[in-house]
């Protein structure tokens, strides 16, 4: 007796290391500095709440919607984030949000174990196995998840999804009072992110499996009868509890029916086109490597083990391991849908993994022996470690220095905003207006910012996204709107027209700063800045040489070098931005950013050469340099295009062809791929004479608009071609296609004339 008792206790012994264990995990592998611009408007949202002492209901951040109704249902996230930052800044936020995470892998060993409790009573398995495998495969769930895992609110709905799992598969094993604690978790659930939606449609998807349960289940006696009914009443109740509780938010019905409503905003064209989160995976290139690899092979294991296991044990003869296997299959499907459809694809991914994991250990021990299982699980674990370690461990290299990732923060910028009181609506650019909205709460005042789908509407959006790509429509917001000020951040690559436009314009914008991440522009004329003439611009250029000076490049990291040489390339300070890229490069020759970023200014310098030979001297050299980054990064978008360029300089038009076509597969949805080799395509064609490429040249330029529909280059390009292939009718639509992409002034005046030269009458 003393012996069975020994047994049981060293049992639960070990289960509890194995629930510590699993939750040291998670908790680990969460910690990490904030890199997220996305957290720092939730902050500022947290803040407006506990200076107020209510909800918000309406935007009071930006100018362009301010008043205007936002259905914010994150507000309990956005609550206690602000609380944690405001009592410890961004390490206690960090410290603490991290126990979330945690308690999901924790949450996720403890399913596993309890759904495992039944089938190690049968098959006497070997528990050592068992608890290994359960530890390496909460391993490789954390390592898979973690690089979503940040003070963001989707973290709430791995953790309640998780134990909204637990309580519903424990429920189906044993019935119990304790699924009134669903009614708790959906409570919580509404209130912090959208996917809470999800809540009620699990338990309906567990009252519809014991219904149907009833049906196909052996003949019982009575006293069972009596208790699986008893089940399916206590299931019951708690769906309509899960399903009235959503009410309970600040919103009510609104608060309800807004996923549904983001879910039709971010299928929008726009939307989808533009924002990648957006995209669904599953007819996406860029899903098709990197760390998206693993995902693919946990879903064809998922598949494979539960089709196997519902084939192999039958509903029939073990009704309750296959009403599991069953919720796992209808699982499995809804977070699959989920992240196909999704309201944010990219986002939810990890959810095929994290939510379905019990169900896949699950099944896995009962098909396959436990230790051929750990085997399995360590031999995918050695495949996630070659795919995420090397990210996982320089997070936590970061973490050692700083609790926030400075090196992507456009700290500097938002200094010298402050010191220069240049506040007042403001164009930014999205991610750095968020970051803006935190650090100078209440004097910053955004034209748009992350809260696409919550509060901008499309048409915002679409206008916010044709001034990046036709710069020049700017002008007409900024007269529209009273703009004295532009903030654009160079780290987006969407950015770089607007950055040259304005840099091109000195009789407009006058550049008073530029660092690694942002530059500043302010409108000449403005009364407030009648004073910042050519002594502001000697004031750059000095701070700019003090910044490029040997002492403080070596001081600096290799992040803010590249971005600093990005930023001073695209505003024609080629001479610093080499010099910059140069020290890079020659401080780490295996660094790709540094070495990608002196292959695009080499390039850029060959572009001011004159003579024909220095040129060709020049892109040589370049091309060396060029070649070097595609050796380190051969899948790298932006390298192949780097490389592709100069070789179409070089009139290696072959090769040139070859890599953009590379580019294209690389990243379907890449804009400047398909540009660049619809014009290299052109050249081919006036060069060989060849009909075929201008014609491929053409429907590639198609392409393009479609990537970018609020831009008017694909179509000027494409009627200059119908043009030459004598075409005046398709030529004359390009046109028009293009005029209605433009605002009055020179560009449109052009596209004018070109119709008029048509014999077209332009609108």
């Amino acid at each position: 007796m003393i012996d069975g008792s020994n047994r049981v206790e060293k049992a639960h012994t070990l289960v509890l290391i194995v629930l510590i264990t699993a939750f040291l995990i998670g908790y680990s592998a969460a910690l990490k500095p904030i890199y997220d611009f996305d957290v720092d408007w939730h902050l500022a949202a947290g803040r407006w709440m506990v200076e107020n002492g209510r909800f918000i209901t309406q935007d009071p951040f930006s100018y362009t919607f301010r008043g205007r109704e936002w259905v914010s249902i994150t507000w309990l996230h956005e609550l206690i984030t602000w609380l944690l930052y405001s009592a410890g800044g961004d390490g206690l936020l960090v410290l603490v949000i991290s126990i979330i995470p945690g308690l999901t892998i924790l949450t996720l060993s403890l399913s596993t174990l309890l759904f495992l409790d039944k089938g190690m009573k049968v098959f006497e398995m070997d528990r050592f196995s068992v608890y290994s495998g359960i530890l390496l495969a909460c391993l490789i769930a954390a390592m898979y998840a973690q690089y979503r895992w940040a003070a963001r609110p989707e973290i709430w709905s791995y953790m309640l999804g998780c134990m909204m799992v637990l309580l519903l598969g424990s429920y189906l094993l044993k019935p119990g009072n304790f699924i009134y604690l669903a009614i708790g978790v959906q409570l919580i659930w509404v209130n912090t992110h959208g996917i809470f939606i999800l809540g009620p449609v699990l338990c309906v998807l567990v009252l519809g499996l014991l219904v149907l349960g009833l049906q196909f289940r052996r003949r019982v006696s009575v006293e069972e009868l009596k208790e699986q009914l008893q089940a399916v009443k206590k299931m019951t109740i708690v769906n309509f509890g899960v399903v009235l509780i959503c009410f309970a938010n600040p919103r009510g019905l609104k608060g309800v029916l807004w996923p549904f409503h983001l879910f039709d905003v971010l299928k929008s064209k726009t939307f989808s086109l533009m924002i990648p989160e957006a995209i669904p995976p599953f007819g996406d290139s860029r899903w098709n490597h990197d760390s998206y690899v693993l995902f693919w092979i946990v879903l064809v294991y998922a598949l494979v083990l539960l089709v196997h296991m519902l084939y192999s044990f039958g509903y029939k003869r073990e009704p309750i391991l296959g009403t599991l296997g069953l919720l796992s299959l209808f699982a499995l499907a809804l977070f699959c849908l989920t992240g196909y459809t999704a309201f944010s694809a990219r986002r939810n991914i990890p959810l095929v993994l994290l939510w379905p994991f019990p169900f896949i250990l699950f099944s896995l021990f009962r098909v396959i022996r436990p230790k051929t299982v750990m085997i399995m699980i360590s031999l995918l674990l050695v495949t996630v470690l070659c795919l995420e370690g090397p990210a996982l461990l320089d997070t936590k290299i970061k973490l050692m220095t700083s609790f926030r990732n400075m090196d992507l923060m456009p700290e500097r910028t938002a200094g010298f905003v402050e010191d220069h009181a240049i506040f007042g609506p403001t164009f930014t650019t999205v991610s750095d207006a968020n970051y803006f909205l935190r650090r100078l709460y209440g004097r910053f005042e955004p034209y748009i910012d992350s809260r696409f789908a919550e509060l901008y509407d499309e048409e915002h959006f679409r206008r916010y996204m044709n001034i990046l790509a036709s710069p020049q429509l700017i002008e007409r917001e900024v007269d529209r709107l009273r703009i004295d000020n532009v903030i654009v951040g160079h780290h987006l690559p969407l950015a770089s027209a607007l950055l040259r436009y304005l840099t091109n314009r000195p009789d407009r914008w006058l550049l008073v700063h530029v660092d690694e991440m942002a530059a500043v522009f302010v409108k000449r004329g403005a009364s407030r800045y009648a004073a910042w003439s050519e002594q502001t611009a000697s004031e750059l250029a000095a701070r700019i040489q003090t910044q490029t000076s040997p002492d403080v490049l070596t001081g600096d990291s290799l992040e803010r070098l590249t971005g600093l040489g990005r930023g001073l390339a695209l505003t024609n300070y080629y001479p610093q931005s080499y010099a910059v890229f140069e020290h890079a490069a020659q401080r780490d020759p295996e660094n790709y950013e540094a070495i990608a970023g002196f292959c695009n200014i080499s390039w850029m310098n060959c572009t001011r050469v004159e003579d024909n030979e220095s040129f060709g001297d020049c892109a040589t050299k370049s091309l060396t340099i060029c070649e070097q980054a595609m050796a380190l990064s051969p899948e790298s978008l932006q390298a192949v295009i780097a490389t592709g360029i100069v070789n179409r300089a070089l009139n290696n038009l072959t090769e040139s062809e070859r890599l953009f076509r590379k580019a294209t597969e690389i990243d379907s949805h890449s804009y400047e791929a398909f540009m660049h080799l619809a014009n290299t395509l052109v050249t081919k064609g006036q060069t060989l004479n060849s009909i075929e490429a201008l014609f491929e040249a053409a429907e590639t330029y198609w392409q393009a608009a479609r990537l970018r529909p609020f831009d008017y280059e694909p179509f000027c390009a494409r009627a200059e071609i119908m043009l030459a292939l004598e075409l005046p009718h398709d030529a004359e639509m390009s046109f028009r296609e293009a005029l209605a992409r433009t605002s009055p002034g020179p560009i449109h005046d052009d596209i004018r004339q070109r119709l008029s030269e048509l014999g077209a009458v332009p609108p």
